[in-house]
């Protein structure tokens, strides 16, 4: 781990991480035909969160573990 607050820590995931260039477009091809995508992940929600506001992604449901952030101590769940 390291030594940060929720800030520091959207910044750094917003600074070092992209979505798959194929994601968006695959989301609008299941979308255009009637298919729901559902993204199930062995990372955190915080993390998924972050990312999917970043592109402005809304109401793409997914399961992952949940990261709790409390200043700047962090509970995983």
């Amino acid at each position: 781990m390291f030594d940060a607050d929720e800030e520091a820590v959207k910044h750094f995931l917003n600074d070092n991480i992209q979505l798959d260039d194929n994601f968006i477009p695959f989301l609008n091809l299941c979308r255009e035909n009637g298919y729901n995508l559902y993204v199930v992940s062995d990372g955190y929600d915080f993390n998924i969160n972050t990312i999917f506001d970043k592109y402005d992604l809304k109401n793409v449901p997914f399961y992952s573990n949940s990261l709790i952030l409390k200043g700047k101590c962090f509970d995983i769940n």
